[in-house]
């Protein structure tokens, strides 16, 4: 509260000594109330910001966790991606063991691309040509057969007819 304010309602200067009195007593209660109240205030408020900076900084580490389990199950996904495709296509090769020709492949060269496996191919024509043995051919196999019942019977008929033209 103001003197002058107190002068302009026209009071007496002992009335306006008076009320001044009171308000600075009044003034000085209010703040003896608080001394104690604000600093159990401004106590809670450091307690709160040192809470929010360890909140922040563990927020921050979460976030620095999730994108490196994100960057994880990205190559995971791509490494099963390339996986698969490999084998399908040593399945489409017609290789006789997809492991063992697997095995021989350069994995760390392919990758994906937008027409799928990249460097695939290469490694797949290169192999079949080292390593034909892992592959089977468009050639029909020999296989023995042994002589079946069927077959003398052939043969006894043969030798028949043979005989009745006279040749041996």
């Amino acid at each position: 509260m103001r003197r002058d304010f107190l002068v302009e309602f026209g009071l007496a200067d002992d009335a306006i000594e008076a009320v001044m009195r009171e308000h600075g007593a009044d003034i000085e209660r209010i703040r003896q109330g608080m001394g104690a109240d604000s600093s159990a205030v401004f106590d809670e408020l450091e307690s709160a910001k040192q809470q929010l900076g360890e909140a922040q900084n563990r927020i921050a580490e979460l976030e620095a966790e999730i994108e490196r389990s994100a960057a994880e199950y990205g190559e995971q996904m791509t490494k099963m991606r390339i996986d698969a495709a490999v084998e399908q296509a040593l399945r489409g090769a017609r290789a006789r063991n997809i492991n063992a020709a697997k095995a021989l492949l350069d994995m760390d060269a392919l990758s994906f691309g937008e027409d799928g496996l990249v460097g695939l191919d290469a490694q797949v024509v290169a192999m079949k040509s080292d390593c034909a043995y892992l592959f089977d051919t468009d050639a029909p196999r020999m296989v023995a057969v042994e002589k079946s019942a069927s077959a003398g019977m052939r043969d006894t008929r043969e030798s028949m007819i043979r005989a009745a033209m006279g040749l041996r």
